[in-house]
């Protein structure tokens, strides 16, 4: 029994017997995308209530309420939209290299975040200039 436990090396198998199996792209994707959005939500959330406390002078405690939570809303799915869709370029892109080439998980990442890098710059630029 000893023999059979369980290795925890990795989050791609839980049992010595799957060590060959691997999650797919979409678990990888929805776990990783929905994880970065969430944890946007909880940033900008904390981000809108420190802009609430710094912006807002006393009055009832309606206004207060209100106003507090306009802040954390209006940051909080910013934060979260923002990082949600950086990480489904991240996933999305890890995921077409991993498929095409063969080179190690690190090697893998890399190129992911070099992928997502030079997208996002170019995204920008072409945001930033009309005319192109």
């Amino acid at each position: 029994w000893y023999q059979r436990r369980v290795r925890v090396e990795g989050s791609q198998y839980v049992f010595a017997a799957d060590e060959k199996k691997k999650r797919p792209l979409h678990e990888i994707m929805f776990f990783g995308i929905g994880s970065s959005y969430l944890s946007g939500l909880c940033l900008g959330g904390v981000w809108g209530a420190i802009e609430h406390q710094q912006t807002f002078e006393s009055s009832s405690k309606l206004l207060r309420r209100n106003h507090c939570l306009n802040s954390i809303t209006k940051r909080g799915s910013f934060v979260g939209n923002s990082i949600a869709v950086l990480a489904l370029f991240y996933t999305a892109s890890s995921g077409i290299i991993g498929k095409v080439g063969t080179g190690t998980i690190s090697g893998t990442a890399l190129a992911a975040v070099q992928l997502l890098g030079v997208s996002t710059s170019a995204l920008r630029v072409c945001c930033r200039d009309p005319s192109l």
